[in-house]
């Protein structure tokens, strides 16, 4: 059973018997992860992604879910679902985004050569993008190429420093 403090923090979620499916089902994801129901939040999570494929908070709040849990295929396979839907989709905000977080999936499944290809790709769409950088950084790595990986991070230093969240872990891999 949850303490008063924290039955108290649940219900200031908000509301979850609104007329809005897409709110009661954020509420409901958010309450369920507070409780520790991770994998029960990460399916709602993925509910939403089948009627919001651009929805980057839900694809944001399940990747981070699975790599909390250490479910390496879904936090591939999450975003691989969704992906062909960006892709068909011209000049989305955050693709570069989304490519990075799957190269980075990819990577963790020992897919090694797609991931470096796929975070290639997101640096393409935007060479500023922090994620896409860090997980062409661990493919490198995982290809056992950790001086070509430090070689490009030194070389685009100035397109990921000013990435406050993501900078401190880019700066351990240099």
């Amino acid at each position: 059973p949850a303490s008063s403090a924290h039955a108290k923090t649940l219900e200031a979620l908000g509301d979850t018997t609104t007329t809005n499916p897409y709110v009661n089902l954020h509420a409901q994801a958010l309450m369920d992860w507070s409780r520790g129901h991770f994998f029960k939040a990460a399916h709602t999570w993925e509910q939403i992604l089948v009627r919001y494929p651009f929805d980057m908070m839900a694809i944001k709040f399940v990747s981070d879910t699975y790599f909390y849990v250490g479910d390496r295929e879904m936090l591939r396979d999450s975003i691989a679902r969704v992906l062909p839907i960006w892709e068909a989709s011209a000049d989305r905000p955050l693709k570069s985004y989304l490519y990075g977080m799957y190269a980075f999936g990819l990577g963790e499944t020992n897919m090694i050569a797609r991931a470096e290809k796929e975070a290639r790709y997101g640096l393409e769409l935007n060479p500023h993008d922090a994620w896409a950088t860090h997980a062409l950084a661990h493919a490198l790595e995982y290809a056992g190429q950790p001086w070509q990986g430090i070689d490009f991070l030194a070389q685009t230093r100035r397109d990921w420093e000013q990435c406050d969240l993501i900078k401190p872990h880019i700066d351990w891999h240099e």
